[in-house]
This record gives C-alpha cells, sequence and structure tokens, in this order.
C-alpha cells in the first residue's frame, strides 16, 4: 500500500539497503527486519509518516506464504473505497467489481486484490471461454468523490473460446455421442471451465 512510491524506487532501495535482496523476503526469517527498515527510511526521506510492518499471507491458489509490506498509521485513509477494471465491457465490470465487493471497506492491499485476481476474477473469465484473459497488476490512487482508495485492475480478455468438439480414445462403455450429452460438451457452446 506505498501509494506514492513506485515499484521501481523501492525494488532499487531494498537492493542497495538490503544485503543479497533479490525481491523476495523469507518467512519468519531476520531479512524481514532488514526489508521493513528499509522501507521505513524511504518513508522517512519522503518525509511520509508512518511505519512499515510485514504481515504474513497465503496465496489460496498456490498455497505459498506471501509476506506483504505495509504502511501503518500514515494519516491518509487506505480503505479501500471503490474498484475499477478497464477494459472490461459494461455488465462484465459489474460483474467483476461486485466480485471484489467484499474488499470494499477494508485496507488497501495489492497483494490482496492480487489474489483475487489470480482468485475469482480469473475463474469469473474462464467461466465464460475467456481462457486467455489476462490482468495487470492493481494500482491505486487517492480520488476525488471516494473516501479512501480507488484500485484498478485493468484486463485484457481476449477472444472467447467455444467448444469445437472431442477425440475420444479407449472408451468401452460409453459411445463418444453419450460422453458428450453426459459432460454437456455442446459443439458451438463456451468452452466454460465448470
Amino acid at each position: 500500500n506505498f501509494l506514492s512510491i513506485p515499484d521501481d524506487e523501492l525494488i532499487r532501495t531494498l537492493a542497495a539497503h538490503v544485503p543479497a535482496f533479490n525481491g523476495t523476503a523469507v518467512e519468519d526469517g531476520r531479512a524481514n527486519d532488514f526489508i521493513a527498515a528499509a522501507l521505513q527510511r524511504v518513508l522517512v526521506a519522503r518525509g511520509e509518516r508512518g511505519r512499515v510492518v510485514a504481515q504474513p499471507r497465503v496465496d489460496m491458489v498456490s498455497q505459498r506464504t506471501i509476506i506483504a509490506f505495509m504502511v501503518r498509521d500514515s494519516g491518509v485513509n487506505l480503505t479501500l473505497c471503490a474498484v475499477r477494471v478497464p477494459a472490461a465491457p459494461g455488465a462484465r465490470e459489474r460483474d467483476l467489481v461486485a466480485l471484489a465487493r467484499p474488499f470494499i471497506g477494508a485496507p488497501y492491499s495489492r497483494t490482496s486484490l492480487e489474489l483475487l485476481t489470480n482468485g475469482s476474477l480469473r475463474d469469473y473469465y474462464r467461466e465464460r471461454g475467456y481462457w486467455g484473459a489476462t490482468f495487470e497488476r492493481p494500482s491505486a490512487a487517492i480520488e476525488a468523490g471516494c473516501d479512501g482508495v480507488t484500485a484498478s485492475i485493468p484486463v485484457h480478455e481476449g477472444p472467447a473460446y467455444r467448444w469445437a468438439g472431442a477425440r475420444w480414445s479407449g472408451v468401452e462403455r460409453l459411445t463418444p455421442d453419450e460422453l458428450e450429452r453426459t459432460l454437456d460438451m455442446r459443439r458451438g457452446a463456451v468452452a466454460d471451465a465448470r
């Protein structure tokens, strides 16, 4: 949630102040103290308030622990008040924003929005046949008319895939037609992840 500091500046600072920094943190590692101290120096050098804390989170998809470094007590309202999904057509953007609704009112965290993106938002697209849909990294800003942080998660949808058919092999008890009817694989239907 370092809104006013570009990622490349944070990475440069960490590389200069944390021995052997390679872009990662270690769960329960002493290196996290060095990373937090270096990030704190960035805040102080820029004249910004706040204290840096490290918080472990679990990525539900990969089951890996992620260490999220964040600013607390900054004097700025860092509550997520709105989410936008640029490049998603109207109805889909409304659906995607609805999936993000549980995050509204919580402290802004890019890590949390990346987990949302790699989970529910990606699943939403795959259920509609958009197997190539990709998301850019979430960004955030303080905007007028929103009491807190507005997040943006740009999407590149790509084409929606349709079911063209299947070739079955090794089938003994059912015919290919019976399998396709049972699995609801209708030629021309959306290639739905479900």
